[in-house]
């Protein structure tokens, strides 16, 4: 059912911009957010809304507050808009339903028309009966509500992997270099579900892609179909029925913003209507380099938005709230923890750690673990942003519950000494073979005089000598050669003072990828140790994830050294 709505009154006490589902307060809108909080979001529900400013627009579309009404003349000029959005909008739904006033009605019923829509039902009557009919309508829609994952059942320590997008080919050939099919096209499965097998107990998934253009909630234009409804997160990342989904607001992203561009109230709802299972309150980071009274400005932002949050989630019941726990030092982290468990949070998070040396982040964690010490109650701790390998003895001791970190999957190709995690529990460099036809490098190339043809030569030399050695057919030395001749054309600062020869020859050497039991190792062989290309890099990513994650489970204490 595609459902279509008239504007009504407004919520102005938001500065930022909310979901039009949100930002409108009438009769009609408080009903159908009531249902939503009741029954959850049906899939075979579509929702759109008719702006005087901005035209046909999705529910879930941010707008500003902003002052003009609807009038024929208005209503004329959006005309063209309006049938553009309802041509995109033609396959979402099998009926349209408009429950709207009747200057609403008169312009959008001849553009459903014009547009070809044939099954339309104009909801007749006074406000007291479009809400009843409106209320029969959602009522026919079966409920989608489950009962949400809890990490304290799981009863033991949980890793989340955060997401950025971190899709790949599953059918990417590595010989010939070629996708499945075009980007549009081509079947796509997530990091964490890649390999069969968990490489953490769930994704963190944070609210802030809405502020950007890449992720599942990444911005829309208003009239985009997908603004009409939300996608089920579990659906979109395939993940298994007891993987947790942990929402978090992405305060890094807007450290720099002098107030969160997420409200409470949009936080909340959108947890719910996604599917998280644990959602973290709205925070505003205390940054160590700002003046000081921002920042206890902003911890105490940071701590009325958890109250507002609180009661907003219980206002759901649907998903876990966590409260986000920030502070000046350790004995503030420590005030901050007692106050949010005192609102009533069973589920902490510490932010702002990345930040922070080994030292405080070891004086903030046995603070916050010695007042849940002193509680009664069962309180669940997780560390925002970090693993910290030197401190995990620490973390042990203290019970601290969870973790997120991307460290050891984007190491992969962020590091140029500890790119591969061996079974041995040491770092191996990737042997780097850049793409030639990345705009980047055949830029370098061309700067210094190396005909494309010449460097494509090299390059495809270089790849062959590393699969010949694998095969045990090239010796390291003359492999090396082929892959150094090629490498060196390609002038990269931060490998300047690296002895490549040395550490590729340590990897080849040792041939890790051997080693490892794991679907990549096993299927990629020495592919899953050559930087290049984010399909080789993402995997050798998962490879590192899976060993740590079975670390982790394993409860074993002693961690290859890094630095995050």
């Amino acid at each position: 059912m595609l459902l279509l709505l008239g504007c009504s009154a407004r919520k102005r006490h938001d500065t930022q911009p909310l979901p039009a589902i949100l930002r409108y307060d009438g009769p009609l809108y408080q009903d159908l957010r009531a249902f939503l909080r009741r029954r959850g979001w049906p899939p075979a529900l579509r929702i759109g809304t008719f702006s005087a400013e901005y035209g046909l627009i999705g529910a879930l579309a941010p707008i500003p507050d902003y002052e003009r009404r609807l009038d024929s003349e208005r209503a004329a000029q959006l005309r063209s808009t309006v049938l553009a959005t309802l041509a995109r909008w033609r396959d979402l739904a099998d009926r349209t339903v408009l429950v709207a006033g009747s200057l609403y009605v008169s312009s959008l019923l001849p553009a459903l028309q014009a547009a070809g829509y044939s099954s339309v039902t104009v909801v007749p009557g006074a406000i007291g009966e479009k809400r009843a009919h409106l209320g029969r309508a959602l009522q026919a829609l079966p409920s989608v509500l489950q009962t949400r994952h809890d990490p304290v059942d799981m009863g033991r320590r949980t890793v989340f992997f955060p997401d950025w997008e971190d899709f790949l080919d599953p059918d990417f050939d590595f010989l010939t270099e070629h996708f499945s099919g075009p980007p549009g096209a081509r079947r796509r499965v997530h990091a964490a579900t890649a390999l069969g097998e968990p490489i953490s107990d769930g994704i963190l998934v944070s609210l802030a892609q809405r502020l950007t253009h890449k992720g599942l909630l990444k911005q829309l234009d208003r009239a985009d179909p997908r603004s009409t409804a939300p996608q089920q997160l579990r659906q979109y990342y395939q993940l298994p029925d007891d993987a947790i989904l942990f929402g978090d607001c992405g305060a890094f992203s807007y450290v720099e913003e002098e107030e969160p561009p997420i409200t409470v109230s949009e936080a909340a709802f959108l947890y719910h209507i996604y599917g998280f299972d644990l959602g973290a309150s709205v925070d505003h980071i205390p940054a160590p380099y700002l003046p000081l009274p921002e920042r206890q400005r902003r911890l105490q932002l940071t701590l009325a938005n958890a109250a507002a949050f609180l009661a907003e989630a219980r206002h759901y019941g649907s998903f876990h709230p966590v409260g986000v726990v920030h502070g000046l030092d350790a004995a503030d982290y420590a005030r901050s923890t007692a106050l949010l468990i005192e609102m009533g949070y069973r589920h902490l998070g510490i932010g702002g750690l990345v930040f922070r040396s080994d030292r405080e982040i070891a004086e903030i964690v046995r603070a916050v673990a010695a007042v849940r010490a002193s509680m009664r109650r069962r309180i669940w701790i997780h560390l925002f942003g970090i693993f910290r390998p030197k401190l995990q003895h620490l973390f042990e001791e203290s019970r601290v519950d969870s973790f997120d970190t991307a460290s050891y999957y984007r190491k992969a190709w962020l590091r140029s000494d500890q790119n591969y995690l061996g079974v041995d529990g040491r770092w191996y460099s990737a042997i780097r073979v850049p793409v030639s036809s990345d705009p980047r490098n055949r830029r370098k190339l061309l700067q210094r005089g190396i005909r494309p043809e010449d460097a494509v030569e090299l390059e495809q030399q270089a790849l062959r000598a590393l699969v010949a050695y694998a095969a045990g057919e090239q010796d390291v030395e003359s492999t090396l050669d082929a892959v150094l001749a090629y490498d060196s054309l390609i002038d990269r600062d931060d490998l300047a003072r690296r002895d490549l020869r040395s550490l590729y020859r340590r990897t080849l050497l040792a041939r890790p990828w051997e080693q490892c039991p794991c679907v990549v190792c096993r299927s990629l062989g020495i592919h899953v140790v050559i930087f290049r290309g984010g399909e080789r890099n993402r995997r050798r990513g998962i490879h590192n994830t899976r060993l740590l994650y079975r670390q982790v489970r394993n409860g074993d204490q002693c961690f290859p050294a890094d630095h995050e």
